[in-house]
């Protein structure tokens, strides 16, 4: 899985949240509503990426933009959701029988003061059935 993540704020750029954060590893047999973790922090301006629980919280009220490509193993499925406060909002499902599936996601959430955002594996046994596998690195 390859996930690519961008946070804008209508906050002055002096005030901006932003963070890039990336996999060390492919993870494997992920099961539904298990976390996707990014553990490798890139860039935390604001300091509202926590890279133990791989949660953004929102350290204002406001309009954040969400956006995430994530990429499938060959031959494997699978489908993950954008979570707030541990509701499922976006969605994506990527996948393809012999090459590297590519599914993307994104969207303008109003987010109040500690809100958590993250991304998790979506419930849906058929195709998430326990031995989901994570080709890629960020968010």
């Amino acid at each position: 899985m390859q996930i690519f993540f961008l946070v804008v704020t209508s906050q002055p750029a002096v005030s901006g949240v932003a963070f890039f954060a990336t996999m060390n590893a492919h993870p494997e047999h992920l099961g539904i509503h298990q976390i996707v973790e990014f553990p490798k922090t890139i860039t935390n301006e604001g300091n509202a990426w926590d890279s133990q629980t791989s949660t953004f919280k929102a350290p204002r009220a406001g309009l954040y933009y969400f956006s995430a490509s994530i990429m499938s193993h060959p031959g494997g499925d699978i489908e993950t959701e954008l979570v707030r406060n541990g509701v499922g909002l976006i969605y994506s499902y990527d996948g393809d029988k012999g090459t590297l599936g590519v599914g993307s996601l994104s969207g303008v959430l109003k987010l109040e003061i500690g809100d958590g955002v993250w991304i998790r594996i979506f419930n849906n046994p058929y195709v998430n059935d326990g031995n989901v596998r994570v080709h890629g690195y960020g968010w």
